[in-house]
């Protein structure tokens, strides 16, 4: 019985692959124009921070102004890294990344300021403990003409006693609602591995257990562990853009984690939840 619905799975992972081989290089792309804001704000450099700002987009600052067009925000942030903003230093950490159609994401960050001197603030506006401004940017990107370029640029500045923590946990999906044994297992596993941890994520990986990798050798668990212990470890990175199916006791999990796609099958016949194969692909650029 297994062996067919592993056989239907297959197919239906054959077929969500090629979805998926659509979209890496997409949001690959989506994030590398987070990185070049950071890039470019910390140089100071109001024409590399607005190269991907869209010639129709909008955009809201924290003071609640609104403006319309690409010479416009160019303007703008011009004004702002020859006064306010000047030598400041800037962070922003992804709390969401959603493609709500194939051409169309949108990207919710939360931001820190350091370096601004506390008397240039905007009026209304406050820095945390640290010295730092701390907003919610939330961008609209969408594909146009082979192109990611923001449509929608709106920047909300974070109140004092406003929790920061908590919202950066991972949004509501369908990862939520597996079963709680199950999403225990996959995060203990997860952690076990960059941490290079064999002995534990053993515990997580049956003992048929088969895999291929993003440099598209074959290995069995016996190999994938030897592999495991030759390495050294690594910062954790959270699953994301989770898409779970589940049968029974048969869950077919696919997610985005450190620049690669990971197919993986989860099976529980007598105990706990074990991978029962898996399969890595490299997100291209």
């Amino acid at each position: 019985m297994i062996r067919h619905l592993m056989c239907g799975m297959a197919l239906t992972l054959l077929v969500a692959s090629a979805s998926f081989a659509q979209t890496a290089s997409d949001e690959t792309a989506v994030r590398s124009i987070i990185q070049d804001e950071i890039a470019a704000w910390n140089q100071g450099d109001a024409v590399a921070y607005s190269r991907h700002f869209a010639a129709d987009g909008t955009f809201t600052n924290i003071t609640g102004q609104f403006f319309s067009g690409y010479d416009a925000f160019l303007k703008q942030h011009q004004v702002i890294f020859e006064g306010r903003f000047k030598q400041t230093t800037l962070q922003q950490d992804i709390v969401s990344l959603k493609f709500v159609r194939p051409d169309v994401a949108v990207v919710e960050v939360l931001t820190a300021v350091a370096g601004v001197v506390s008397g240039q603030l905007a009026q209304g506006t406050n820095a945390d403990a640290s010295g730092r401004l701390r907003t919610r940017l939330l961008q609209v990107v969408a594909k146009q003409a082979g192109e990611w370029k923001v449509v929608a640029y709106h920047n909300v500045d974070v109140k004092p006693g406003i929790p920061l923590a908590a919202s950066l946990a991972a949004p509501a999906s369908a990862a939520a609602q597996l079963p709680a044994d199950l999403r225990a297992a996959m995060q203990a596993r997860d952690t076990a591995f960059y941490a290079a941890d064999s002995a534990q994520w053993e515990k997580y990986t049956a003992p048929a257990f088969t895999t291929v990798q993003q440099d598209g050798s074959f290995m069995t668990r016996a190999e994938r562990l030897a592999n495991l212990r030759t390495q050294a470890p690594r910062p954790y990175v959270p699953r994301s853009r989770e898409q779970n199916t589940q049968r029974g006791d048969i869950v077919l999990a696919r997610f985005f984690s450190g620049g690669l796609w990971v197919l993986e099958v989860w099976t529980r016949e007598t105990g706990p939840w074990m991978v029962l194969m898996s399969q890595v692909t490299t997100a291209k650029p």
